[in-house]
């Protein structure tokens, strides 16, 4: 009979606190510097990057969504096939994020996704643009700042290209309301 009763005590109240698991959805921004990698590090300068996030998330699970909409850019560096010219990524990405559980202070967390990307490459009046597939895989760290929630991000990314592919790294810093 203890039993029966324990069993529909802890029935009742996780019907009670279900209500209060819903998923969450969060909208933010984060900026920082962008990284040319490999051969694309040879010909450009780092740059910035500038995004839009929107994230949900159940309060109980370590898995998460975040969609973005982000912009790159990056100057030739002088002496190479770059020179004089702009290269810029506009992109939207579909990522899923794990974050570790039972962190309260700072909560560490992996991020991978797919996007795609709007290449575009500007020499004086001259203007090529490219639109292709890519990926990304990076780790960042949440924590609060005040009221805030920030996170503090670095990733590495990939644009499929006709010639091969192009990396990046962005670290940037964010905050979501």
């Amino acid at each position: 009979m203890k039993h029966l009763v324990l069993g529909a005590s802890v029935v009742a109240l996780s019907l009670v606190a279900a209500p209060a698991a819903r998923a969450q959805a969060s909208v933010g921004v984060s900026a920082g510097i962008s990284i040319p990698t490999g051969d694309f590090g040879n010909v450009a300068k780092s740059g910035y990057s500038v995004n839009g996030l929107i994230g949900f998330s159940m309060p109980l699970s370590p898995i998460g969504f975040r969609g973005e909409v982000g912009y790159n850019s990056w100057d030739g560096k002088s002496g190479t096939d770059l020179d004089g010219t702009t290269a810029s990524s506009l992109s939207g990405t579909a990522n899923v994020v794990l974050q570790v559980p039972m962190m309260v202070v700072a909560k560490p967390y992996v991020i991978g996704g797919i996007g795609y990307h709007h290449m575009k490459t500007e020499a004086g009046d001259v203007s090529v643009t490219d639109n292709k597939m890519g990926w990304n895989v990076g780790g960042g760290l949440k924590f609060g700042l005040g009221t805030l929630n920030t996170m503090l991000e670095a990733r590495y990314v990939t644009i499929n290209t006709d010639n091969g592919s192009t990396h990046y790294v962005p670290v940037t810093f964010g905050i979501m309301f």
